[in-house]
């Protein structure tokens, strides 16, 4: 019984495997189907999209995937030094090139990772050619690291922190989460170097010293974390104006 479904999965066209993969994670794809068959075996291995999640990874599982996959195979990937895995990015960035990921890695999320792969990274990041998206959370950050990589990024989630020194035109991002407060100042600062937003997740402090209407009056979403006193200086008016608001945060 066995070896007749494992031959019917060899009949299944590359094509259609791989909108299924497409709906898989790595660990679902490798150890489920990998040395099924030889047909099967040649299916994964020659695979290009796959989304590598290493956050809180089991240990034998990252082995498994840093053994059966390359670099140029990885579509998306989080990579991450918390406490669930300490030093990840060290031991992955001793088993892959960045060069590696030049040409086909499209989304990088970095999980609170260490100086010094940080560093590697983001000096890296220009090699990057078809990066869009990109999260840093925690971790050492020096804006000019990210001066050759934000104008193609069409999503971004960074601390404002880093986002506000030496800032350069965003004209492709679209979507855009700021972890960290800023000011309305901030915001309008924004506007004027990513003008094609349409959408915004982020935390604001500080007096209201700008018109809340005009900056996101191109945005399709927004999710505004507020300080209550500051929302009840908001004018309905300029409320009126953002009818596409689909979430306020009181803080």
């Amino acid at each position: 019984m066995t070896d007749v479904n494992f031959c019917r999965l060899d009949l299944l066209p590359v094509e259609m495997l791989y909108e299924i993969f497409d709906r898989l994670s790595a660990i679902d794809i490798i150890c489920g189907l990998s040395k099924v068959s030889p047909y099967m075996n040649d299916v994964v291995l020659g695979y290009k999209f796959y989304k590598i999640n290493l956050k809180s990874i089991l240990k034998s599982e990252f082995d498994l995937i840093c053994n059966t996959i390359n670099g140029y195979q990885i579509k998306y990937l989080t990579l991450s030094d918390d406490d669930d895995t300490p030093n990840q990015s060290n031991l992955f960035l001793s088993l892959f090139n960045m060069e590696e990921f030049s040409l086909n890695l499209n989304g990088l999320s970095l999980i609170k990772i260490n100086n010094e792969s940080m560093k590697l990274i983001l000096n890296n990041l220009d090699k990057l050619n078809n990066l869009s998206s990109l999260t840093i959370n925690g971790g050492y950050i020096h804006s000019s690291m990210l001066k050759n990589v934000l104008p193609k990024l069409n999503r971004l989630n960074i601390l404002s922190t880093s986002l506000f020194k030496n800032l350069i035109q965003m004209n492709k991002l679209k979507h855009l989460i700021i972890s960290y407060q800023c000011s309305f100042n901030q915001l309008e600062i924004i506007r004027q170097y990513a003008p094609n937003l349409i959408s915004l997740n982020v935390s604001l402090h500080g007096e209201n010293e700008g018109q809340i209407g005009g900056i996101y009056s191109n945005l399709t979403q927004l999710v505004l974390n507020i300080p209550s006193t500051q929302f009840s200086r908001l004018s309905s008016k300029e409320f009126n104006k953002i009818n596409f608001l689909k979430l306020i945060s009181l803080i």
